[in-house]
């Protein structure tokens, strides 16, 4: 999974993920490194219908965020 490490404009280091597919971002803080698998797998999941296979090709080090995402949404 491709993201930009950053300062933003108060200084603070954030972590940008943009969507290969479209021309979605998100900024996280680098606080939130854990969290960002899940919030690219509920994207690729819902904004682009991907399924397992589509998703672990996509970046194979989203397995977990896949679990964790499933069992959030079932």
């Amino acid at each position: 999974m491709m993201c930009k490490i950053f300062r933003d404009s108060s200084g603070l280091v954030k972590i940008r993920w943009r969507c290969p597919l479209c021309t979605h971002k998100w900024d996280f803080h680098a606080a939130a490194v854990e969290e960002i698998g899940f919030f690219v797998v509920h994207h690729l999941v819902n904004k682009h219908e991907m399924n397992t296979a589509a998703l672990l090709t996509y970046d194979a080090d989203l397995a977990s965020a896949i679990q964790e995402y499933q069992g959030a949404v079932h």
